[in-house]
């Protein structure tokens, strides 16, 4: 392997490494609380290190937006089928997310956290994502209410982030049966009763 590409591995490792540890820090103090020092001692790394990286602790809690970002739009859109039927996308969503937040209870302690980050709003609002698109089709073929894909979020897959965070919070997860009950009530609550 050419020493490049070595270091290229190396330097998206790192990235991640100091992204994890910075997620650590915000479950353990919040995002205010965040300090370089904190994050490189929860990454066991020097400050130095994370200074290599990013150029300040404003442009790391920045490019963190980005990545969760991203990270929950790559989510979502696991076997997601554009061309399945509305339910169908919708459930697979529900669903992709629900056994995310399962798998990394570090998120569901930081959900509220996120919203803080810089940016945040911000990229959700400007960057396209497989929500966005389920809700334009949606909306012009008539299946949806013509409400923002934000306001749409709020109203359906809002469901999963609540239940998720009292399903930790309380340690009873509920049945794969409630979940399902859960998917067809909150997709119908989005549902255009005109068509």
């Amino acid at each position: 392997m050419p020493k490049g590409e070595n270091r290229t591995i190396n330097a998206s490792q790192m990235e991640q490494r100091i992204f994890d540890a910075t997620q650590e820090v915000m479950a353990a103090v919040g995002v205010h609380g965040v300090s370089i020092q904190k994050i490189a001692k929860a990454a066991g790394i020097s400050v130095g290190t994370i200074y290599l990286y990013f150029k300040n602790k404003e442009v790391l809690l920045q490019e963190l937006a980005v990545h969760i970002f991203d990270r929950f739009h790559q989510v979502m859109s696991e076997n997601y089928q554009p061309s399945a039927g509305l339910f169908s996308q919708y459930e697979t969503m529900w669903w992709n997310v629900w056994r995310f937040l399962q798998d990394n209870p570090i998120v569901i302690v930081n959900l509220n956290q996120y919203l803080s980050l810089p940016n945040m709003t911000q990229i959700c609002q400007e960057r396209s994502s497989v929500w966005q698109d389920f809700c334009q089709k949606g909306i012009d073929e008539d299946l949806l209410v013509n409400f923002t894909a934000g306001l749409l979020w709020d109203m359906s897959m809002e469901s999963v982030l609540s239940i998720s965070k009292d399903s930790h919070r309380m340690r009873v997860s509920p049945t794969d049966a409630e979940l399902a009950q859960v998917v067809c009530r909150s997709f119908n609550a989005i549902c255009n009763v005109n068509s």
